[in-house]
């Protein structure tokens, strides 16, 4: 690319300041998000020219455009995906309050049918606590007597 083709090419370089924005695809690999770039050049006449070139086509990490307001970032450690406003109103741990992305976002069944949004941690977690339950019910049926909750 050649940025400094607005004075005939004449002018030569002396500084270029890329800006990328680094986030992770569902595998962990690293992606580089181009945001823009700053080229300062000095020209024939000896003066030191300064030239922007943005990147206005940017997306969420949700996939919508990003001329929409923005919601939050993922609160997992190394992530810092943004969502739209509309997505992220849905992509928080409803254990922890923790904002996902929807990469980190998990949906753990809580009952037939009844889905919600938790963090990594909080699903295995919460598992977990329903497999330690499931196996105590088991060990303690001889001696009492369970009544399922209404609705389940």
């Amino acid at each position: 690319m050649r940025f400094h083709s607005s004075s005939g090419g004449r002018g030569r370089p002396v500084r270029r300041d890329f800006s990328y924005e680094i986030t992770r695809d569902e595998d962990g690999n690293p992606i580089n998000d181009f945001l823009g770039a700053d080229v300062f050049g000095l020209s024939p006449e000896g003066s030191i020219d300064r030239k922007t070139c943005a990147n206005k086509d940017r997306w969420f990490s949700c996939g919508h455009h990003a001329d929409q307001p923005p919601g939050g970032c993922c609160g997992e450690p190394g992530c810092g995906r943004t969502s739209c406003a509309e997505c992220f109103k849905d992509l928080v741990c409803r254990n922890c309050r923790k904002p996902l992305c929807g990469q980190h976002a998990k949906r753990l069944e809580i009952s037939t049918g009844v889905f919600v949004t938790v963090c990594f941690d909080c699903s295995v977690t919460l598992k977990r606590r329903r497999i330690l339950t499931a196996i105590g019910r088991v060990l303690a049926r001889p001696f009492i007597t369970f009544n399922k909750p209404e609705g389940a």
